[in-house]
């Protein structure tokens, strides 16, 4: 007998999925909590989604009642499995609300099919979160169609290993079985005796699948891939067909950054700087409006070293000059500075950018000399400036530091 259990995806979560882990643990406490005491059958009576007894909060209630603890242990698995990936990509909201959605629909359909073809059913409590999780694996069929699922098997507990297969299969075959197992049970053998509720599992499936396809969560995954593909391209050096994949997700997704970035990267190493810096501008541009200032400064070095004078506009470089100081890039920061001094002399912010560079030259290099001339160019141009006595103070300090050093 050949026995196989998935047990991860080569897809970790990029953030801690906060929601998954928190179904996870209030199923597990609840099935604890409700195994305690012989009471089990009991709750699942009153709590349970019983087709001829319908009330208000059963709807919900059912989702998080287990049978055993196989029953629980298995759910679970398949929630860990498929949850944390489409957490993070979708957000917990959302995600959270899909989850629940399931879970309802898959009840309306399990209750439907019961009352037309299977009323012998209606008095038995139907309870679990497959309904719900199944809503999960028709995002995930649609999303992360190429992840691979980590499956361990055994066969005859004599061998044993482990293998991959891409969830697009993995799933696949999945809904296969329930759709075999729901038409088996309906007309061939009668569900009470099958304990196995494939119609919610249809109907999570079903419901996840449709909403994926509306919000277009394969078209997410499909520009995901791409962007892996040509990052695959770019670090093997085949920068033309980088170039040629992040221009396809760009061509349907102009404003993917990731794509923009790495196909400016490419465009860069294929020596076509002039485009490469259009598409280095517009992603600089979308950190600035976000104010992330630490990837402003990653992005602005990364900038620097393709063509040495970044130019922005006068106050966005000040800003910039200014933040690549605290990072303690002081030698881009001169840079950034320079060429504002250089590009727009008749500016406000070329005045504080002449000081400043002073500073630099006299603080950072210890060039005394460079301070000097900045400084008397600062007074000079600006007479009447706030600063004014400021830079004096400055340009005595250098020239005492410029006739001790000879």
């Amino acid at each position: 007998m050949l026995i196989t259990l998935p047990y991860g995806t080569n897809r970790p979560a990029r953030v801690f999925p906060i929601v998954t882990y928190t179904l996870l643990a209030l199923n597990l406490l609840i099935y604890l909590a409700t195994s305690q005491g012989g009471d089990l059958e009991e709750i699942i009576v009153a709590c349970g989604f019983t087709p001829a007894h319908l009330n208000t909060f059963s709807w919900f209630t059912y989702m998080f009642l287990h049978g055993s603890l196989l029953h629980v242990l298995g759910n679970m698995l398949y929630l860990w499995l498929f949850g944390c990936a489409l957490e993070c990509a979708m957000g917990w909201w959302l995600y959270l609300a899909t989850y629940l959605l399931s879970g309802c629909f898959a009840m309306m359909l399990h209750f439907l099919i019961v009352a037309s073809l299977d009323p012998a059913s209606a008095e038995i409590p139907l309870v679990g979160a497959s309904g719900a999780i199944a809503g999960l694996l028709g995002l995930f069929i649609l999303r992360f169609y190429q992840t691979k699922i980590k499956v361990g098997y055994t066969f005859l507990f004599i061998k044993w290993g482990t293998f991959e297969v891409p969830s697009m299969w993995f799933i696949g075959f999945w809904i296969l079985r329930q759709l075999w197992g729901a038409l088996h049970s309906t007309f061939m053998v009668p569900a009470a005796d099958n304990g196995v509720a494939y119609w919610t599992h249809i109907g999570g499936v079903g419901l996840g699948m449709l909403y994926g396809l509306l919000v277009n969560l394969q078209g997410e995954g499909k520009t995901e891939y791409l962007v892996g593909d040509a990052q695959s391209a770019f670090d093997s050096g085949s920068y033309a067909k980088s170039i040629e994949l992040t221009g396809k997700v760009l061509k349907t997704d102009p404003h993917n950054q990731q794509a923009r970035l790495m196909n400016a990267r490419s465009l860069a190493r294929f020596g076509l700087v002039d485009k490469a810096m259009a598409g280095y501008h517009q992603v600089l541009g979308e950190h600035l409006r976000r104010n992330e200032r630490e990837q402003v400064v990653a992005l602005y070095s990364e900038m620097s070293a393709v063509q040495p004078e970044v130019t922005l506009e006068a106050r966005t470089q000040l800003a910039v000059a200014s933040w690549l100081t605290q990072s303690q890039k002081v030698q881009e920061a001169v840079t950034a500075y320079e060429t504002l001094i250089r590009k727009f002399p008749q500016s406000p912010e070329a005045e504080t950018a002449l000081l400043r560079c002073a500073q630099l030259y006299l603080e950072h290099y210890n060039r005394p000399h460079q301070a000097i001339a900045t400084l008397e160019t600062f007074i000079r141009k600006y007479p009447t400036s706030a600063w004014r006595g400021f830079a004096q103070e400055s340009l005595n300090t250098a020239r005492r530091k410029a006739a001790a050093s000879g």
